[in-house]
């Protein structure tokens, strides 16, 4: 079914506007920049994580041609949404039941947003099929109780972080949460070992490579730029803040770095001195400003649940059919983000409640809090940009459907037993 769907949608794009830039946006060419990097360099971009550039320069090795690593990685695409579908069938029946399972992956698989955006180069198709692994791996934990399944639960997190950094700190803060875990139910010594490695090879091995190549230990050079130029930019911009403009921080770096490398300076030296004058300016402003932080922080909440996907055909504003599908994704979008800001936080906080009281409603278990919490991470970091239409906010859809699907069944359940 979703070959068939992919297959609609790509008649109504056409073959032409699938080659032009509508879709080879600046982000697709950086990751088979970073792609080039890892495979023919062996090296790390410097500023792209290394989870989808592992995929998105595979076929570089073999070939010079960008465009048969573009057909590659839309192929890959095609996979990773099919098992996204598959998966979320899988995770909604257990957790609900049969029915709300088809409705769950169907709504999944008709979203315009996430179905046209499969077209472009872009993180968004691998992060979700990775965070659904990784919430099916976890919800057979909850099943089994069975070591194996935290292990690879916690690799798909970790890798899910390594495509999109958003993840990274709930790495570090799980590894401690399932240390303690195996320690109290007294697991194999191998399991926590294995859990270690995962970590070293994931998330700090990448860290000392940033290190050796640009001198600076992080997990990635993007954090600065993202937060300044899409969110502290406008925040500076606003009445009453000191006026910071970013292009202003170009010239400043560009100046020290003439005064320094001279014409030896690259690109990624660049960057990752960018990068740092971003990220200084940033927390200068969070400490000077940060109502006017505030303020941008609820207007990119705002931008990213009322926009429509950038990746719709070109032409939807002549064509009667792709308008009312430009204004379905908007009203998609509009929706599945209210009912997110709802949930998520209900979850987390009554899921919590519950455990300190040692009892509780079914709903508020610990496999439908975790999903609430990647939901919450999801939204609440992916409000520090804007002008994305709706790429913020497909990721959680899953995770929306799947506690809504939690929900029904409670309420059928309640209703069923009072007849």
């Amino acid at each position: 079914m979703s070959l068939i769907v992919l297959c609609i949608a790509y008649t109504s794009i056409g073959t032409g506007n699938i080659h032009g830039t509508h879709y080879w946006v600046p982000d697709a060419q950086s990751y088979v920049n970073a792609g080039k990097y890892f495979w023919l360099q062996q090296k790390l971009h410097f500023f792209r994580t290394w989870g989808y550039p592992l995929i998105a320069g595979l076929p570089l090795v073999f070939t010079e041609n960008e465009n048969t690593a573009r057909a590659f990685l839309i192929l890959c695409n095609f996979i990773f949404f099919t098992g996204s579908v598959l998966l979320l069938f899988h995770i909604i029946q257990e957790t609900a039941n049969k029915i709300l399972a088809w409705i769950g992956s169907i709504l999944f698989l008709l979203s315009p947003g996430i179905v046209f955006i499969q077209f472009a180069v872009l993180t968004e198709s691998l992060f979700i099929f990775i965070s659904l692994l990784a919430i099916r791996y976890f919800q057979l934990y909850t099943r089994n109780a069975q070591p194996k399944y935290l292990v690879w639960f916690y690799l798909f997190i970790c890798y899910a972080a390594a495509i999109r950094p958003i993840y990274f700190y709930l790495c570090i803060i799980l590894l401690p949460w399932l240390f303690v875990i195996f320690y109290r139910r007294k697991f194999n010594w191998k399991f926590p070992t294995a859990i270690a490695g995962i970590f070293i090879l994931f998330i700090l091995l990448p860290m000392f490579a940033m290190k050796r190549s640009y001198g600076v230990f992080t997990f990635t050079h993007n954090s600065g730029y993202v937060l300044y130029h899409y969110i502290g930019s406008y925040a500076a911009s606003i009445p009453g803040s000191t006026q910071i403009k970013m292009y202003d921080s170009f010239d400043k770096a560009e100046k020290a770095l003439d005064a320094r490398y001279g014409v030896q300076k690259t690109e990624d030296i660049l960057w990752t001195k960018r990068d740092s004058l971003y990220r200084s300016e940033f927390k200068q402003l969070l400490r000077t400003k940060f109502k006017s932080f505030l303020v941008a922080y609820i207007f990119n909440l705002k931008e990213n649940a009322t926009s429509a996907s950038h990746f719709l055909p070109l032409n939807a504003k002549s064509n009667k059919a792709n308008h009312n599908l430009a204004t379905l994704s908007k009203w998609e979008n509009m929706a599945m983000s209210i009912i997110g800001f709802l949930l998520f936080p209900c979850f987390i906080f009554f899921g919590f409640v519950q455990v300190l009281r040692k009892k509780g409603n079914n709903l508020f278990r610990e496999q439908n809090v975790f999903v609430a919490i990647l939901g919450l991470v999801l939204m609440a970091f992916g409000a520090l940009s804007f002008w994305q239409g709706d790429r913020f906010s497909i990721v959680y859809y899953p995770m929306v459907l799947i506690l809504v699907a939690a929900v029904l069944q409670t309420f059928n359940k309640q209703k069923t037993a009072q007849l």
